[in-house]
């Protein structure tokens, strides 16, 4: 070993010199570069309700960060620390949400087996693994079971199973926290990663151990908090120009000048485009999203969840209506959405919101259906594809392996309205005008299956 002086060991790595938060360039002064570590990792703190020694074990993975200024290597062993600690915080909540003893089934029944200390419960229930009288978890949730032996994967399992980590994504993802532990627990050998790597890893540690604590993540990545809805107009004209922005609500007690509010619109049209000839919609959608300039009321077609508040009208009747309604934000959340979506005739429809599919006519509920919970319509609608063209390995019933989607059932529009009543007992039948944006920009409603995988684009 090479003996090195307190001096020496304060010294600045000038490898972390070059990380800035404009990316590799020019180094930093020590100084800044120790605070600029501190701060990429200071935010998520974790939740008041986290344990203490969960907080713990989480505050040494930011300190060995913070070092990294002083040994590049550090960040290293922050990023593998956090692998373990992931596993830790795990446990623990496994502990602390079964309490003494956790239930599990076997094929001569029910057994009650102590939680803690955990490894002894790792031991009894590894006994009974043999396939003939496998032990397995039972979900608190749903009374199913469940594989469990008590590793990453088990733990991860049970945390989705029993709601304490929602979404799609987050599911997938789980094979990803596995390899990364097992590649660190197994003999990670000598490997060096940078402080992006090890600051990631640890800001996504504090989402989910916030989450299996019952807390979101303002801006989150993995767990985001319920995003604000916002008042949204959109507008198209005859020649399929489309604008779209935030309409400024009035508050209590102040009044909205209508012809000042139709004279700022007809300032932001192109030129010579006149505001009478538009049609425009209110819609309560999350600002800047995309979808919302080929904006479809009966299909979803915008990132986040929208809702329809007023239209089709002209300009002067929107301000009219906005003036009086005073309609308001709100938020939603945007993890582990339901999809509806139809195949019939060999057109695969684009993903409906449950309470359009619960309030369709009888003329409109033909053909196949699938219910499907996603994090957002294009990974519903893409699995769907999927399911309708055979041999593409996705699965057709349950969680899919391929696609960050479950599929809840299949069948006719009753059996996917039963389930939709079972998974969500206060939603109500909704029926709204068919509104559309004419533009050639706009999504097709359907794509027409013409067999072996191909498909062609409909109804533009």
């Amino acid at each position: 070993m090479e003996f090195r002086s307190l001096e020496e060991l304060r010294e600045a790595d000038e490898a972390t010199l070059s990380f800035s938060s404009f990316g590799l360039g020019g180094k930093l002064r020590p100084e800044d570069a120790a605070r600029f570590q501190q701060e990429v990792v200071s935010h998520p703190d974790l939740a008041a309700s986290v344990p203490l020694r969960v907080r713990d074990t989480f505050e040494r993975l930011r300190i060995t960060h913070a070092y990294g200024v002083l040994n590049y290597q550090l960040f290293t062993v922050a990023y593998d620390q956090a692998q373990l600690a992931l596993e830790f915080a795990l446990r623990e909540r496994f502990i602390e949400f079964h309490g003494d003893t956790a239930r599990f089934r076997g094929a001569d029944g029910p057994h009650d087996i102590p939680t803690t200390p955990f490894r002894e419960l790792q031991k009894e229930v590894g006994k009974h693994q043999e396939e003939s009288g496998r032990w397995k978890l039972v979900v608190r949730r749903t009374g199913g079971t469940i594989p469990f032996d008590g590793m990453l994967d088990s733990l991860l399992r049970w945390a989705h199973e029993e709601g304490l980590l929602p979404g799609q994504k987050n599911r997938t993802r789980d094979r990803r926290l596995r390899e990364d532990r097992d590649f660190v627990a197994h003999g990670a050998g000598d490997h060096l990663l940078m402080p992006v790597d090890s600051a990631r890893a640890i800001r996504d540690v504090a989402e989910i151990v916030n989450r299996l604590w019952g807390t979101t993540t303002p801006g989150g990545r993995l767990y985001p908090a319920p995003i604000q809805r916002e008042v949204q107009f959109v507008g198209w004209s005859p020649s399929e120009t489309v604008m779209s922005g935030q309409v400024g609500v009035p508050r209590d007690g102040e009044t909205l000048d209508p012809k000042a509010a139709v004279d700022q619109l007809q300032n932001a049209l192109p030129g010579g485009e006149q505001i009478d000839d538009w049609n425009w919609v209110l819609v309560r959608a999350v600002p800047h999203d995309e979808g919302l300039m080929q904006y479809d009321s009966h299909f979803d077609v915008t990132t986040y969840p929208s809702e329809l508040l007023w239209g089709p009208g002209t300009v002067s009747d929107m301000v009219t209506w906005v003036d009086k309604a005073r309609p308001a934000p709100d938020v939603v959340d945007v993890l582990d959405r339901l999809f509806v979506v139809q195949y019939d005739r060999q057109r695969l429809y684009l993903p409906r919101r449950p309470e359009l599919v619960l309030g369709l006519d009888e003329s409109e509920r033909s053909g196949k259906w699938f219910l499907i919970r996603a994090d957002s319509p294009v990974d519903a609608f893409w699995h769907a594809c999927n399911l309708v063209a055979p041999g593409s390995g996705c699965a057709s019933k349950g969680p899919c392996q391929q696609c960050a989607v479950t599929t809840l059932r299949k069948g006719t529009w009753k059996d996917v309205t039963d389930a939709l009543v079972i998974e969500s007992p206060d939603l109500q039948p909704l029926h709204v005008p068919d509104v559309r944006v004419s533009s050639g920009l706009r999504s097709p409603r359907y794509r027409e299956h013409i067999g072996d995988g191909n498909w062609t684009l409909g109804d533009r």
